[in-house]
């Protein structure tokens, strides 16, 4: 995985105001990238798509603990 481009291709998506569950699947993707010990993207370079990745986390979180 290449998770700059997964991060891309989620704040691209949402430069586009699209809508779809594939933004979810792809933050999901990157999440259990990052926690499996792969590298972290630059985040940074992607804000609208760092700001989405990190209230997915958020949510994730929160129904975990349910």
């Amino acid at each position: 995985m290449d998770p700059n481009a997964t991060l891309k291709m989620i704040n691209e998506f949402l430069e586009d105001r699209r809508t779809g569950d594939e933004v979810d699947d792809w933050c999901g993707n990157l999440f259990e990238w990052i926690q499996k010990g792969g590298f972290e993207p630059e985040w940074n370079t992607y804000p609208i798509g760092t700001s989405y990745y990190w209230c997915y986390v958020a949510q994730r979180k929160k129904e975990a603990v349910k």
